[in-house]
């Protein structure tokens, strides 16, 4: 079966598209070009000045357009938006300079998505300008799954307010967790909002078979069994997301006041100073052994000064630290210590075994000094 998708292009626009509702989808890649088929105009993420004619030329175009669009999300239409960085045409009066007239090349799709309109409105942009090439999936089987893991990059981002509307389910964010994709329900239709690197080969696929699954539900004959599958699944989802978005409350939560131990607490700081300074790539390897001593002698000196007060404080087997201190010391290879005549390079195998070392006992004093750090608040309150 042929399927009515449109995908704007510069040399088949949008401006000259057939009415939207005559699509079942449309897969958007809002710059000027594939709106207005004029590559005069600026590219992704910046804003150009025209004659004010021209510019009111276009908004009333994006105008009709958007009018049409709300027409066919509400009919059950699906909306697909590649994010890129937003770009502005405007005008200026001749005589004073202000501005009179400003159009940007996602305001059109924006008027018609309640969930984005509210933050704009406020405001606010719903997309944020940024790019990159990671990206971790939170939706896990959703029919654009595939689609978001094979895709070789981002240029824009979605703002974190779009978490908060009613309805969004986020399906993608970067490593560190900046929204990059979501779905948002617009009547009986639905807008999804992905990076603009999505592989296009996959991305038709899925949204062939989505396509597909929406017509056999649309069908008057619907099995009841069908109906409470359907129920059960959409209510495991939100039970999932639910418990999803608890968990990384509580994770964010211990993220901070960890990062607030690391950065407040001076012992802790010296020591993953002195552990990175003993494994930086560039470090002269006598240097780096003479680092990771010191963190031996700090973390002595903090539980007491003895290696019995160390191996019980971290609950680590002396041998963590005893391999390092000895190493070190060794006058052959001439790190801490000299002798007369000829001295020894050292292995690169023991080498890798004293910074492994030095890696549980850095980790260990992390999570000592973060349950320290919990065991004062607890009696503050």
């Amino acid at each position: 079966m042929s399927r009515r998708i449109l995908t704007p292009t510069i040399t088949a626009p949008l401006f000259a598209a057939h009415y939207l509702g005559d699509y079942e989808a449309i897969i958007l890649e809002p710059n000027w070009g594939s709106l207005t088929g004029l590559s005069s105009l600026p590219s992704p993420g910046y804003q150009f000045e025209w004659d004010e004619p021209a510019v009111r030329g276009v908004i009333v175009s994006l105008e009709r357009r958007a009018a049409e669009l709300d027409s066919f999300l509400r009919g059950g239409g699906i909306l697909i938006v590649k994010l890129q960085p937003e770009a502005s045409l405007y005008s200026t009066n001749q005589f004073s300079g202000t501005e009179t007239l400003r159009v940007t090349s996602l305001s059109w799709v924006i008027s018609k998505v309640p969930q984005l309109w509210l933050i704009a409105h406020a405001g606010h942009s719903p997309f944020v300008t940024g790019s990159g090439r990671e990206m971790i999936i939170r939706e896990l089987d959703h029919p654009f799954e595939g689609a978001i893991r094979a895709a070789t990059g981002y240029s824009a981002l979605v703002s974190n307010r779009v978490l908060k509307m009613e309805g969004c389910v986020l399906l993608a964010t970067t490593r560190i967790g900046d929204p990059l994709a979501f779905e948002i329900p617009v009547g009986t239709g639905n807008v999804f909002l992905l990076p603009s690197g999505v592989d296009d080969a996959q991305l038709e696929g899925a949204l062939d078979e989505l396509l597909a699954e929406r017509e056999r539900y649309r069908q008057t004959w619907v099995l009841p069994q069908e109906v409470g599958l359907q129920e059960a699944e959409d209510a495991l989802r939100a039970d999932a997301r639910s418990k999803i978005a608890d968990l990384a409350v509580q994770r964010k939560a211990i993220a901070d006041l960890r990062v607030s131990v690391m950065s407040g607490n001076v012992n802790l700081a010296r020591a993953i100073d002195y552990y990175e300074s003993g494994t930086a790539a560039t470090r002269p390897i006598d240097r780096a052994m003479q680092d990771l001593h010191k963190l031996v002698d700090l973390l002595e000196d903090y539980f007491g000064g003895s290696e019995d007060g160390l191996a019980t404080g971290l609950g680590v087997p002396k041998s963590r630290f005893k391999y390092i201190k000895k190493l070190a010391n060794q006058p052959q290879l001439d790190f801490r210590h000299a002798k007369s005549g000829d001295t020894e390079g050292p292995d690169a195998a023991q080498i890798q075994l004293a910074r492994d070392d030095a890696l549980v006992l850095v980790q260990r004093f992390v999570e000592h000094c973060y349950s320290e750090e919990l065991g004062r608040r607890s009696k503050l309150d």
